[in-house]
């Protein structure tokens, strides 16, 4: 009498443990991986220019940069951009076997706000240039 439900539990640990290592087994639906614009191994240095001089930014602030960067998509026509002055004039990103990258600002997508002040720019999206990513046209970093 004790001998079916044991046998049962068995059977159900075992159904258990072959749906998991079948569902491990089979694809999944997942993002696919879209090329990266910088690899972070192949960034030597970056700088902001500003005023016609050069500010390096520190390995904390590249890889932030380097993210921002990565998640980049090219802009849609039709989105609404505001222009502002940038406290720079274009970031450099030295690479260590090809040549350098250089990313100007254009514009920020935002709500509908005044000329925000500067403590306020990190929280919306920078327009920026750079022909050897986006030649048609310009892109946008999404980690605002």
């Amino acid at each position: 009498m004790m001998k079916r439900p044991f046998y049962f539990v068995i059977a159900l640990v075992l159904v258990g443990m072959l749906s998991l290592i079948l569902s491990h087994l089979l694809p999944t639906t997942s993002e696919t991986m879209r090329e990266l614009f910088l690899q972070p191994g192949k960034v030597r240095g970056m700088a902001i220019e500003s005023n016609g001089k050069l500010f390096s930014l520190n390995f904390a602030q590249q890889e932030v940069a380097i993210q921002a960067l990565n998640r980049s998509v090219p802009v849609q026509d039709g989105e609404e951009q505001k222009l502002f002055t940038f406290p720079y004039s274009e970031l450099i990103i030295y690479q260590f076997n090809q040549p350098d990258i250089r990313i100007k600002p254009v514009a920020y997508i935002e709500p509908n706000l005044p000329r925000p002040p500067l403590h306020e720019r990190h929280d919306r999206n920078i327009v920026y240039s750079c022909p050897q990513w986006n030649p048609q046209g310009f892109l946008i970093e999404l980690s605002g």
